[in-house]
């Protein structure tokens, strides 16, 4: 019988001593030299003939080897079923000792899924937002749509007013030298602007060319040239004047299916409740995994945090290659939010084993309909034919991403039910950006 001692390491860590009686490891040989000698070759015999003296003198290493994955395997699985372990990890074997006529003993160093108690779910208290749509919501929107559809019309004969915008070439000179050009650049002209070089150019004309000394700020992009004093020349092409269009039927029809101007603001007041209803729902499962992240306490397998934590730099290294910021700076800007980072990897592997659980104890599954629904709706938005938008996720090895996915939703739906959920009225922000403001990734730049 296999002899072990399990000892628990910090966080999940596991070390497993084995010990594996010579009985077996004497059978295990016997049975590894028996398979080899019906296809050893041996001076002097016929295929698969020798003596199995001399066939273990010829490949005793072999054998043993052999032999020894063999042990390490089977009683690798015997351990995990008899202490109740589930791996998460590759096991690292050391510490190995095989020598003639002794036991066969090993350590074995890896980590653990915890052990989740699940707890009572009327813990968990959720308040759900509800939002109340007003006519300056859909104002608000309205006057964004016409921000949208602005027409910019080039003014010839005079200078550069408040509001106006400008098209300029701008090159960065520091000591003498030039450090940057950019061509063509928008500038957009407000007397209360914090940017300094838009504000100097009021009152300019088109074809002038105006030097602006400027200290550079401490976080500069570029490290080298930070807080020094620079002088910006600005070739001013181009000024414009931004003219929005009417708010009438014909706007209507300009940016929509609509066939009149009410009907725009009835369906920009149809598009509101559903952009709401959408908050509310993801709000009410943020708080939601936010309560199981405070209910719980459990060691948190660190694999799974590494390459959570990856999955997260890699999503933000995309996210700020499509913002135009230089692929040099990339490991900069993310190495200074990486307590964040890992925190986040930390909560979500912790929520991710809690939801599995769940889901595991309550029986809750996906089946084919289901998925084919989420595959249907995701291949729209990706504006896609389903069959072979699914083809591509099958083949990328994305479709069981999905699956979990929705698992995922459906155990939170199951949370949801249980939980005690209070109502409160909220009073939707009107500033353009309020939406946005709701929807800010931790993380941004």
């Amino acid at each position: 019988m296999i002899k072990t001692t399990v000892k628990e390491k910090e966080g999940c860590v596991r070390i497993l001593s084995v010990e594996v009686p010579r009985e077996q490891v004497s059978r295990v040989l016997d049975e590894t030299l028996i398979a080899m000698s019906k296809y050893a070759s041996v001076p002097g015999f016929r295929l698969g003939k020798a003596p199995k003296d001399l066939v273990m003198a010829h490949y005793g290493e072999r054998i043993k080897d052999e032999a020894l994955k063999r042990l390490i395997s089977d009683s690798y699985q015997e351990v995990l079923d008899t202490a109740q372990l589930v791996p998460v990890s590759v096991p690292e074997v050391y510490e190995l000792e095989f020598f003639d006529e002794k036991p066969l003993r090993f350590n074995i160093k890896l980590e653990v899924k915890p052990d989740i108690k699940l707890k009572e779910f009327f813990q968990i208290k959720i308040k759900r937002k509800k939002y109340t749509i007003k006519e300056s919501d859909v104002e608000e929107r309205l006057n964004y749509l016409r921000e949208s559809n602005a027409e910019f019309v080039s003014v010839e004969d005079r200078s550069i007013q408040n509001s106006d915008y400008v098209i300029a070439d701008v090159e960065c000179f520091v000591d003498g030298i030039s450090k940057e050009k950019t061509q063509n650049i928008w500038l957009a002209i407000k007397e209360d602007s914090q940017d300094e070089i838009a504000k100097a150019l009021l009152g300019s004309k088109r074809d002038e060319i105006k030097r602006i000394i400027q200290k550079l700020p401490d976080n500069y992009p570029k490290e080298d040239l930070r807080s020094k004093e620079a002088e910006f020349v600005i070739t001013i092409k181009e000024i414009k004047k931004k003219i929005l269009p009417e708010l009438d039927d014909e706007f209507a029809k300009l940016v929509g299916n609509f066939n009149s101007l009410d009907e725009l603001r009835t369906g920009l007041k149809q598009s509101l409740k559903v952009e709401y209803m959408k908050l509310e729902l993801e709000d009410v499962k943020a708080q939601a995994i936010d309560a199981l992240n405070n209910l719980y306490d459990f060691c948190v397998p660190a694999s799974f945090v590494t390459r959570e934590a990856e999955r997260i730099k890699d999503q933000l290294r995309h996210k700020l290659l499509e913002s135009n910021v230089k692929e040099e700076l990339l490991n900069e800007k993310i190495a200074k939010i990486e307590p964040s980072i890992k925190e986040d990897a930390t909560k979500n592997v912790k929520v991710y084993l809690i939801l599995n659980e769940i889901a595991d104890t309550h029986s809750i599954g996906v089946n084919e309909e289901e998925l084919a629904k989420r595959v249907e709706v995701l291949a729209t938005v990706a504006k896609q034919d389903a069959a072979g938008f699914r083809d591509y996720l099958i083949k990328n090895g994305l479709l069981d991403d999905i699956k979990l996915q929705i698992r995922q939703d459906k155990v939170l739906d199951f949370i949801l039910s249980k939980a005690e959920v209070i109502e409160e009225e909220v009073v939707v922000l009107t500033d353009s950006n309020a939406e946005k403001s709701l929807l800010i990734d931790r993380h941004e730049i």
